[in-house]
């Protein structure tokens, strides 16, 4: 196979480092293989190769006992070459932030926002959902939403789906409008928590993209006062 960086151009992989140049002997690699007979299946770990946000372009060749090789594709062409597949990289978390509520005092909260971003250049998915955590100021309980008006305190951090303003995920909210979860005097956090659209290579299941940590610090922290 041959694994080429096109956001770098001529650059091969020739296993160990990248090459400048054309495909040829050393900028071709050996994939490993298990099976028999027809029944193979075959792969290659180029993880140390890949760079995030760029593209590449891959090309399998095969050869049969005989040595007879697979003829050579040309030029790529969108889901019509079997063995000549283009794809970008991407193995950057997005990031999130809490904007609504910024802090301090408060006594009404009916909508979580905040804002979202998958590195701005090409080459990066974009971010696919957000969610949100509300917990306690200890972080030893968060708020676990089952519809618009009801929901419980559960042990740990759980998030919650946020969703899209105007089809995008920047700004995004998260509709709360279970205001007797909170006792008033006590103070609360809240974190957000973006995954964006890549997905695996093996399964390429929706979902799976890279998400952002746990965060240890929270975006807002707010005190809820109700009474007069």
């Amino acid at each position: 196979a041959t694994l080429q960086d096109l956001t770098w151009g001529t650059s091969f992989w020739s296993g160990s480092q990248w090459l400048a140049g054309a495909v040829n002997g050393s900028t071709k690699v050996v994939c490993s293989k298990s099976g028999t007979g027809t029944d193979i299946d075959w792969w290659y770990d180029c993880t140390s190769a890949m760079t995030s946000g760029h593209k590449y372009e891959t090309r399998v060749y095969a050869r049969d006992n005989a040595g007879n090789w697979l003829a050579e594709y040309g030029a790529y062409s969108k889901g019509s070459t079997d063995t000549v597949k283009q794809f970008w990289y991407d193995s950057t978390a997005p990031v999130s932030t809490i904007t609504v509520p910024s802090g301090g005092t408060i006594s009404t909260l009916a909508e979580i926002s905040g804002t979202s971003v998958d590195n701005p250049s090409s080459g990066y998915s974009g971010v696919g959902k957000v969610k949100w955590c509300l917990s306690n100021d200890g972080d030893t309980q968060s708020f676990r939403k089952w519809s618009v008006s009801s929901g419980t305190w559960e042990t740990g951090l759980y998030y919650n789906d946020g969703e899209t303003i105007s089809g995008a995920w920047s700004p995004w909210k998260g509709l709360f409008y279970s205001t007797q979860a909170f006792n008033s005097g006590s103070t609360y956090r809240l974190r957000g928590k973006a995954i964006d659209n890549a997905v695996a290579s093996i399964g390429e299941a929706a979902g799976s993209g890279n998400t952002e940590a746990d965060k240890s610090y929270y975006d807002s922290r707010f005190r809820w006062d109700t009474t007069p």
